[in-house]
């Protein structure tokens, strides 16, 4: 190779694209560095057109120039729209978007193929604020350099409270020994709590709930009559809810490690994405919490039975836990699952441990407790339940039941608006999905899930799941982009997640992780 001559950059400055280029001037010439440099051009973004030409030198028979000609695309836009999603309710978005930023040029402050973000997200049930800024290749080498500062309100977490995070994320990120490996690590400090919701406030208040905490599953003894829950629930201890409503500091520091070979990001038809994540919250790193989290997400994509047929099968597994003074995980750090991009047959963060609350005059005939039932010889052969109808004489949200009022008193427990999800630390997650084209841009889908969110560490019964199938339909609409309509419907699953079916919308032709 004797040089490189780069035509039609009006506004990317030169070293933008040579650091793309798989060959430089002094090296082997080959034309496989050649495609591979127009690839790495373009899926930089920045250009509309990327071509390649190779220049014999008459002089110089044994040597030969590279003419790299681009066309400019445009990479500044301006963000407004209005959306729906059964997660979010309505919300309005507002922003600004620049691929080819410059934050050392200027006025203009473009061309140097840095990336940064504005954007505002104004819902019913979220508010986010949100600027970033990337540049690809910190201090001149294949370095990824990223920040990202954050304000968050989300209520479509809980039916009870939102959670509101304040924060700061600094990441460094490159590829490793070769263009499909690549690793990374970052540094995120955050203020981060849960408020009461306003419609709910006054039953806060007036049970003092947030001090007192929620009732716990499975009392050990009681004086009389042996009551027991009747279906799982986790333990939201005295004084939690009251802790988290006081922002707590999280500092945190993160790992990961990714091997991705699929032929296209958005719709891909071969090859696999695997990621490792670590986390460490607190020790050495200060804050309020001493937590980590490890995490490993995998999918593999296969042709089908007939061109144009596509396999994903995907799978999660993830586990958090404290360590030092920490004693629980908080709320807010807990699995989930549910939803369009997990178990889609169930509502959003629908499975897993639950809490329960207890309300007066409500009739429900899952309450009760259990007898010992025997044989002809006495031998106890198992449990009968006897479901009655009870609840407290004074408090509903106490932390275990009373005695059995006397008859005609009666109360029953259950669920205000709906049983709340107070997640786990440990999960794991299965899907497999087969997808069929229809016509140009629309395709047909047809899946299974199955997985649980398990309310201790290391927790994993194997037995115990939840699964749906389902069908679903992936279009690709210009302007948008890739979408994905799904309905699924519940097999094997918790009493508590009963239903006939849930249908699910989002984003891109695949589950991002």
């Amino acid at each position: 190779m004797e040089k490189v001559e780069i035509r039609g950059n009006t506004r990317t400055k030169d070293k933008v694209i040579r650091r793309e280029l798989a060959i430089s001037p002094g090296e082997v010439f080959d034309m496989v560095s050649v495609e591979l440099s127009k690839r790495r051009l373009e899926g930089t973004g920045l250009f509309e057109s990327v071509d390649t030409q190779v220049e014999k030198i008459p002089e110089l028979p044994n040597r030969r120039n590279l003419i790299v000609g681009v066309q400019e695309g445009r990479t500044g836009h301006l963000i407004m729209g209005f959306g729906y999603s059964s997660i979010e309710a309505m919300f309005a978005q507002a922003g600004y978007v620049q691929g080819n930023f410059d934050l050392f040029n200027p006025p203009f402050f473009t061309g140097g193929g840095q990336k940064f973000r504005l954007q505002i997200t104004a819902g019913t049930r979220r508010q986010d604020y949100q600027v970033t800024f990337e540049e690809p290749y910190f201090l001149d080498r294949k370095l990824r350099f990223s920040v990202n500062l954050y304000h968050r309100e989300i209520q479509y977490y809980s039916r009870y409270f939102e959670q509101h995070q304040t924060g700061a994320k600094i990441g460094l990120s490159r590829t490793l020994w070769n263009d499909f490996t690549y690793g990374g690590i970052d540094y995120t400090i955050e203020s981060i709590g849960i408020h009461d919701r306003s419609y709910f406030s006054d039953m806060l208040a007036e049970h003092d709930m947030l001090a007192n905490g929620l009732a716990k599953g499975h009392p050990d003894s009681l004086s009389a009559n042996p009551f027991d829950w009747t279906y799982d629930m986790a333990r939201l201890e005295q004084g939690e809810l009251a802790e988290l409503n006081n922002n707590r500091l999280v500092s945190k520091l993160g790992l990961f490690f990714a091997y991705d070979t699929r032929n296209h990001a958005l719709m891909p038809s071969r090859g696999q994405r695997t990621q490792v994540n670590a986390d460490i919250a607190g020790g050495p790193l200060g804050g309020d919490t001493e937590m980590y989290r490890l995490e490993v997400e995998t999918a593999y994509y296969y042709p089908g039975f007939a061109e144009g047929h596509v396999w994903e099968v995907v799978g999660k597994l993830g586990v958090v836990d404290t360590f030092g003074d920490s004693r629980r995980v908080p709320y807010f750090d807990r699995f989930f699952l549910g939803g369009g991009y997990s178990l889609r047959g169930y509502d959003y963060r629908d499975i897993g441990p639950r809490m329960q609350t207890w309300k007066n005059g409500v009739e429900n005939d899952q309450y009760g407790y259990y007898v010992n039932v025997e044989n002809e010889a006495g031998e106890a052969v198992g449990e009968k339940f006897v479901p009655v109808q009870k609840s407290f004489t004074d408090n509903p949200f106490a932390q275990t039941p009373q005695e059995l009022p006397a008859e005609g008193n009666k109360w029953t427990p259950i669920i205000t608006d709906g049983r709340e999800t107070l997640g786990g630390n440990s999960y794991w997650f299965g899907s497999v999905e087969y997808s069929i084209p229809i016509i140009d841009r629309l395709r047909v889908a047809f899946f299974y899930d199955i997985g649980m969110v398990y309310e201790d560490s290391y927790e994993f019964e194997f037995s115990n799941y939840a699964d749906n199938w389902g069908i679903g339909l992936r279009l690709f609409v210009p302007m948008l982009g890739p979408l994905r309509l799904d309905y699924g419907f519940p097999l094997t699953h918790p009493d508590y997640a009963k239903g006939g079916g849930q249908f699910n919308f989002g984003v891109g032709f695949t589950r991002d992780f």
